[in-house]
């Protein structure tokens, strides 16, 4: 992975003071509120697939989406501002590494150095992530780094709870943090899968030009990739019943590839997995719709992906002409555009639109990782990726 830019090195009188309030009142929001949120009651969302714009965003105690939005114009360095109008008809799709979203609740399994407790998303990051997703306002949203299911309902329920997200899945996923993939859907989600055991390769000798003490052991995914069928219908007993045309139907593999610097063989290895599983969904159903998304770990110049490319699939910014190498196109807060969606034969763009990114709060240099992610108006340490799909035909 490169190493991260320098940020904000030069700041304008306005950033300067935001920062300064900051970091003279100490300010941690959300850390207090953590329980007062959870007591709030969430609304019902509506029983079928909406996409109309959402209701006004319910005030989140001490942060409102007024006060993000002004210290993000301050400290946003890529990405849009704000999500273009969706196109009549089309269907918004989006992935998101959101950043260890645990709930607060102890989960028994994870002790130790995976312990848990004190990890819980603080309250000004779920406003400012979910601040972020609503104004993209998409129909489906894939989601990296959940605790569990019910962590990813923890935070629909007292966050999105008015966006009609009816349908959710977060499946274990082998990561040692309990880390998943996950989908919130306003359609069906009728199926899902994991390949949490499949062997992928075996440990290389050398790992960061150091001795592997795992030479030669099987190699897994760090974490399996989810698949989860949606179901494009608003009748939800029809979709369960599977009787939906397969023109109606769309497969994501929502994945997350092994991060960190010298993990280039175990990337490689889960690329090749990732296109021998997408021969395998389609070997049974050679008109399945595949779209892969997600956190790819690090951009396609690194040669991971080409098997996927390989396999028929496009990436949505090289289809739609858009310039892979403009900031607006950058999808961390380090820089890089290791996020992204890759949509299989089948699927396409809506007409006149093109994929985006939109950009949160980058924390100025002055703070360390630890003070900079619980900087009031701070998401993520990467953006949402959203693109407009052409509506499904009968």
């Amino acid at each position: 992975m490169p190493a991260p830019p320098t940020h904000n090195s030069t700041q304008t009188p306005i950033q300067k003071r935001a920062l300064a309030t900051f970091l003279a009142a100490g300010l941690v929001l959300g850390s207090a509120g953590a329980s007062a949120a959870t007591a709030q009651q969430p609304a019902q969302p509506p029983a079928q697939p909406t996409t109309s714009q959402p209701e006004a965003e319910p005030a989140v105690p001490g942060f409102t989406a007024r006060s993000i939005d002004t210290i993000t114009a301050q400290f946003r360095k890529h990405g849009l501002a704000t999500a273009p109008e969706k196109p009549a008809g089309a269907l918004r799709l989006a992935t998101y590494n959101i950043h260890e979203l645990f709930d607060d609740v102890d989960d028994p399994d994870l002790t130790g150095r995976q312990e848990d407790i004190g990890r819980v998303m603080i309250e000004s990051r779920r406003a400012a992530t979910s601040h972020a997703l609503r104004g993209i306002n998409a129909d489906i949203v894939a989601l990296q780094e959940v605790e569990s299911l019910e962590a990813l309902e923890w935070y629909r329920d007292g966050n999105l709870a008015d966006l009609g997200y009816t349908h959710a899945a977060s499946v274990e996923v082998g990561h040692p943090l309990g880390l998943e993939q996950a989908v919130l859907s306003r359609y069906p989600i009728v199926a899902t899968q994991t390949w949490t055991d499949r062997l992928i390769g075996t440990h290389p000798d050398l790992y960061r030009g150091k001795p592997n003490r795992y030479a030669g052991e099987p190699l897994t995914f760090r974490r399996s990739p989810l698949m989860a069928e949606i179901a494009l219908i608003d009748d939800s007993e029809s979709a369960d019943l599977g009787i939906v045309p397969e023109a109606q139907r769309v497969t994501l593999l929502v994945v997350h590839f092994k991060t960190g610097e010298g993990s280039d063989a175990w990337r490689a290895a889960e690329g090749a997995a990732v296109a021998a599983i997408l021969g395998e969904l389609k070997a049974d159903r050679p008109d399945r719709r595949v779209i892969v998304l997600g956190d790819f770990a690090s951009g396609d110049a690194e040669g991971h992906l080409a098997p996927v490319l390989d396999a028929g699939l496009k990436d949505v910014f090289a289809a739609s002409g858009t310039d892979r190498g403009s900031k607006d196109a950058v999808t961390s807060i380090e820089g890089d555009r290791a996020c992204g969606i890759l949509v299989g034969p089948g699927v396409t763009l809506a007409e006149g639109s093109t994929p985006f990114v939109v950009g949160t709060v980058v924390p100025p240099d002055q703070l360390d990782r630890r003070r900079g992610f619980r900087m009031p108006g701070f998401a993520s340490d990467h953006y949402p990726v959203a693109c407009d799909l052409a509506a499904p035909t009968d």
